[in-house]
C-alpha cells in the first residue's frame, strides 16, 4: 500500500483529528516503510504469524510479495537467512514468556510452532544452556531475591 505524503498533509474541513491520529498510527504499525530491510520485514512477519501459523518460508515470502528464493537471496545479501531470523524470533518470544508468564510449556511450544514440547526443550538448551523449566525457576528465584533485597533496604 502506497500513500503519497501530500495526502497526509491535506487538511480536510470535516476531518476528525482523533480519527486521523488513529489511522496514521494503524498505518505506521501495520504497513511499514517499504525501504525497511528485508530482514526487518521478515522478522515482523514471523513475529505476527508464529502463533497462528507455523511461519514457513513460503508463507512469509507470499505475505511480503516475494518468491521464496528471491526473499532468501535478499536476506543473504543482508547477511541473514530465514531460519536464523525465525530462530531469533522464537528465542526472544520464548524468553519473554518464560520470564513473564506461567503458561504451560506445551502451550508455549505450540505458540512457537515447534512440532512437540521436546523441540522447545532442545532449543532452550541450545539458546540458554538450560531447559525451559529451569529458566522459568531461575527467573522466579531472581525475582524473589530482588524482592528480599528491596525489603531489606527499607
Amino acid at each position: 500500500m502506497h500513500i503519497d505524503r501530500a495526502t497526509f498533509r491535506e487538511r480536510l474541513r470535516a476531518a476528525n483529528p482523533a480519527l486521523r491520529e488513529i489511522a496514521e498510527d494503524y498505518l505506521s504499525r501495520h504497513f511499514r516503510n517499504p525501504n525497511d530491510s528485508v530482514t526487518s520485514r521478515v522478522r515482523l512477519a514471523i513475529r505476527r504469524t508464529l502463533g497462528v501459523q507455523s511461519a514457513q518460508k513460503n508463507d512469509v515470502a507470499g505475505m511480503l510479495g516475494f518468491h521464496p528464493r528471491t526473499m532468501q537471496r535478499r536476506l543473504g545479501a543482508e547477511g541473514s537467512s530465514f531460519e536464523a531470523i525465525k530462530d531469533a524470533v522464537r528465542r526472544e518470544i520464548a524468553l519473554q514468556y518464560l520470564r513473564e508468564t506461567t503458561i504451560p510449556l506445551a502451550k508455549l511450544a505450540n505458540m512457537l510452532a515447534f512440532p512437540e514440547h521436546s523441540a522447545l526443550t532442545r532449543s532452550c538448551r541450545r539458546w540458554f544452556g538450560a531447559p525451559p523449566s529451569a529458566i522459568r525457576r531461575g527467573f522466579a528465584r531472581e525475582r524473589v531475591g530482588d524482592n528480599k533485597l528491596a525489603s531489606s533496604k527499607r
